[in-house]
């Protein structure tokens, strides 16, 4: 065993999905006779311990809540994550960077739906997208936002580029989304003033977009959203 090569963190929370089908951690969580189980502690101490492991955390739990057999223990879970988090002394920004994925990811959503029910051509659907991600559109408040990217939140987005984003030509709308990216990675020590500084040394450093590929759902943003960042 100490021999094999060691498996990344989001490959190890992969054990986790009910799509996984050894008998492995996926198994002791799904059937164990408790909700908050030994094993459940156990990644929630190391959550605790790891932000980036709890954001990610948080969201194989999230996507799993319409699960009809892991829902409701993904949900428990969850919320005792969310609990702990809160309670922890790190641990009340780790859940305000999560807040703030799980406000831009419903943004996200809301535009894919409304592009998708308005059954527009692709070249106005860019137009109307860009519309409403523009800073005075419905959706306005994501040129300004900083959040750590869901897929990898050592990765802090810094406001969306309206003018970069477009739709593909397919009648699902998928969305190609362009993001400023922080040239630092995240610092999950800092406090909110902190941040707020290294913010405003930062805004002169912002990359021009290039295309980076897309995230599926375990991410929190789905198979129709895209995303472009821009690199240092």
């Amino acid at each position: 065993m100490q021999q094999w090569a060691l498996i990344d963190m989001a490959d190890s929370l992969e054990l986790l999905s009910p799509d996984f089908k050894n008998e492995e951690l996926v198994q002791a969580l799904r059937y164990e006779s408790a909700h908050i189980s030994r094993l459940a502690r156990f990644l929630i101490g190391r959550g605790i311990k790891n932000p980036v492991f709890a954001v990610m955390l948080h969201w194989y739990l999230f996507t799993e809540w319409e699960d009809p057999v892991f829902g409701s223990r993904a949900s428990a879970i969850h919320q005792m994550l969310v609990l702990t988090l809160q309670k922890s002394p790190n641990g009340e920004r780790v859940w305000e960077a999560i807040r703030r994925q799980t406000d831009m990811v419903s943004q996200l959503g809301y535009i894919a739906r409304e592009l998708k029910v308005g059954k527009l051509k692709a070249n106005r659907a860019s137009q109307r997208l860009q519309e409403m991600v523009a800073e005075s559109g419905a959706c306005g408040e994501l040129t300004s936002m900083r959040v750590p990217l869901p897929l990898d939140p050592n990765i802090l987005l810094d406001g969306i580029v309206p003018s970069e984003c477009f739709t593909f030509k397919s009648a699902m709308t998928p969305l190609c989304l362009c993001f400023h990216v922080d040239p630092l990675p995240v610092n999950w020590k800092q406090s909110p003033q902190q941040q707020l500084d290294q913010q405003q040394l930062n805004q002169q450093q912002r990359g021009s977009p290039k295309h980076l590929p897309a995230g599926g759902s375990s991410g929190g943003l789905g198979p129709e959203v895209g995303l472009s960042m821009g690199a240092p």
